[in-house]
């Protein structure tokens, strides 16, 4: 059987490159981390000529991911740019749909002698020499687990780790829709190798620090509604998050809290960045609404038809006057 050519390229591609590099977007979650993280077990384990492979991300690492297997060895470029090469044989980019989502990593994907993009998001731009976009996949890791397949490279210990990460937290723990019977299929292959589900399940979803708890319940409780509750919002402020002796990452979940009302159609989570900006959750239960593609057209947002996310250079108020009234709009004409 021939290899998908996508995937005979990109091996091609690995064969000739002596140094790697593999980013994600900016804010990185557990399919971005477990990605970058189950390609680097799986090639270097299997191709002894890599001399270097470097994971970097811009922002800081959420602790809760801190189960996967080399973890500790994924770079913040904030702290780490000085260690790292100016040219690398290959960049590689994982779970992000546009160029500037990268941050400032962008710079050393752009600058390595070839590029290649993988993900899983219908809006994904294409911005790599090569790109390997599968939105039929509940995850990024997901399609990692296509390539190795195909490969011929078998799923060690580790790399099963990360992309079982990459299935749980992307499929809000096998509830989403994304969750096919391929994706029961991988993952019982992943636990077939040995790894702890259970472990993995409660260090992700199961403990999370009172910061974050108390920071949820009070962003409920302010939370509104709109059109008998069909929409619902929450703001999030900076000083929000300090009041509570929370950080950045602590902001993670909230939006499902929301989506999980009775009645909700669209849930939407606003949060003020430290730099100003607002950055944006959306969550639709509906297949009747797409909320990628709201994104898309106003902000350049972008993800999947029923979970998106986009960053605005405006204030978290002038953001809510635009955008609430353009949801109420989609809930009504459906």
């Amino acid at each position: 059987m021939s290899l998908n050519p996508l995937y005979s390229q990109f091996k091609t591609l690995v064969e000739q490159a002596k140094t790697i590099f593999v980013t994600a977007h900016v804010g990185p979650d557990g399919d971005t981390l477990g990605s970058m993280l189950a390609l680097k077990h799986s090639l270097t384990e299997t191709y002894p000529h890599i001399e270097r492979f470097d994971c970097v991300i811009s922002g800081k690492m959420p602790d809760i991911y801190a189960c996967m297997p080399g973890i500790e060895e994924v770079k913040a470029i904030e702290v780490s740019e000085a260690s790292l090469l100016p040219v690398y044989d290959l960049g590689i980019s994982v779970d992000c749909g546009s160029l500037g989502r990268l941050g400032e990593v962008k710079r050393y994907f752009n600058s390595a002698k070839n590029q290649v993009n993988i993900d899983h998001h219908v809006s994904n731009e294409g911005f790599g020499q090569l790109n390997i976009i599968e939105p039929v996949a509940a995850a990024t890791g997901e399609v990692i687990a296509n390539i190795l397949d195909e490969w011929g490279v078998p799923i060690s210990y580790n790399t099963a780790v990360c992309i079982y990460v990459t299935l749980l937290t992307d499929t809000g723990g096998f509830r989403h829709s994304g969750t096919t019977p391929k994706v029961f299929a991988l993952a019982s292959r992943l636990h077939a190798t040995g790894i702890n589900v259970t472990e993995i399940y409660q260090k992700i979803f199961e403990e999370k620090p009172r910061c974050q708890a108390l920071l949820h319940a009070h962003c409920v409780l302010q939370s509104e509604t709109a059109l008998e509750g069909k929409l619902v919002w929450t703001k999030v402020s900076q000083a929000t998050v300090t009041q509570f002796g929370a950080l950045e990452e602590h902001v993670e979940g909230l939006i499902d809290l929301l989506r999980e009302m009775k009645h909700a159609v669209v849930s939407v989570v606003f949060k003020e960045t430290p730099e100003g900006i607002t950055k944006l959750s959306l969550r639709s239960n509906t297949d009747a609404i797409d909320v990628a593609s709201l994104l898309g057209k106003l902000y350049k947002g972008g993800g999947h038809k029923k979970a998106a996310g986009a960053s605005v250079n405006k204030s978290v108020d002038e953001v809510a006057a635009e955008l609430l009234p353009a949801i109420e709009a989609l809930i009504l004409a459906n």
